[in-house]
């Protein structure tokens, strides 16, 4: 769903200490934010498949959701809880960053609300123009390394 010129001020609001928009001019932030798409989910519905390509991250902005496999019986494991402020979609970087083969990491997981969830696509496009901020680059590389 296309934003509302005067949602773009309340998205950058709630997104404005996030390392992914923190630093950055309000005019800058604004016309990131403007790339971005709000997307809303309903309780229980899937926000990402397996298998299919992830056009950027999702940043929580409220809700909880859920990342899970399935294994080959049905059977579901959940491997992460997130929540308002983190970002889902960060297994899908790795081939934003150039260092896996699109046709190879089609992504497995899938993720889950579990409440009503509205979250922020980030497209890649949006990384891409904020990838020479130093402290961004730091951040998104210590959300993908082991702990």
């Amino acid at each position: 769903m296309m934003m509302e010129p005067k949602q773009y001020k309340e998205i950058l609001k709630a997104v404005q200490f996030h390392p992914l928009f923190q630093g950055v001019e309000e005019s800058t932030a604004i016309s990131l934010v403007e790339e971005c798409e709000v997307l809303t989910y309903s309780k229980r519905e899937i926000v990402l498949q397996a298998d299919t390509p992830r056009r950027g991250l999702l940043l929580v902005l409220q809700g909880i959701a859920e990342v899970f496999v399935k294994s080959g019986s049905g059977h579901e494991e959940v491997l992460e809880v997130i929540q308002k402020g983190e970002i889902i979609g960060f297994s899908s970087l790795a081939e934003f960053l150039g260092f896996a083969k699109p046709e190879k990491s089609q992504p497995t997981v899938e993720v889950r609300s579990i409440e009503e969830v509205k979250a922020l696509l980030i497209p890649f496009s949006v990384l891409e123009k904020r990838w020479g901020d130093q402290d961004l680059h730091d951040y998104l590389l210590t959300q993908i390394a082991p702990a």
